[in-house]
C-alpha cells in the first residue's frame, strides 16, 4: 500500500512540474471530453454487452477464457477509440481557438 501511495504521489508531481505545450483551457476542455466520452463508452459496454458484470455469480468455466479474452481486446478497441478521439478534440478546440482570436 506504501508503494501506491508513494508512486500515486510521484507520478502527480512529476505531470505538475513538467513542462507543457498544452494551455489550462485546451487540458480542461480535453479533460471533461475525455471523461464524458468515456463514462459514455463504459456504460454503453457495460448496459450492452455485460462486460463489467463484477456482481454476477460468474462465468460457465467452458466460456470463461473466450469471454476473458473477447472483453480485453472490446475494452482495448474502445479505448484507443477514444484515445484518437481525444486527439482529434484537442486539434478542433485550438481551430477553435484561432478561429476566435481572429475575430
Amino acid at each position: 500500500m506504501v508503494l501506491l501511495i508513494l508512486t500515486t504521489v510521484i507520478s502527480i508531481l512529476s505531470v505538475l512540474v513538467m513542462p507543457k505545450r498544452i494551455s489550462w483551457i485546451e487540458m480542461y476542455t480535453t479533460s471533461l471530453f475525455v471523461m464524458f466520452l468515456g463514462s459514455v463508452a463504459d456504460v454503453y459496454l457495460d448496459v450492452k454487452y455485460d462486460l463489467y458484470g463484477f456482481f454476477t455469480k460468474g462465468v460457465p468455466k467452458k466460456k470463461c477464457f473466450i469471454i476473458t479474452n473477447g472483453r480485453r481486446y472490446t475494452r482495448f478497441f474502445c479505448y484507443a477509440f477514444l484515445y484518437i478521439a481525444m486527439v482529434v478534440n484537442l486539434k478542433m478546440i485550438r481551430r477553435l481557438q484561432i478561429i476566435d482570436k481572429q475575430k
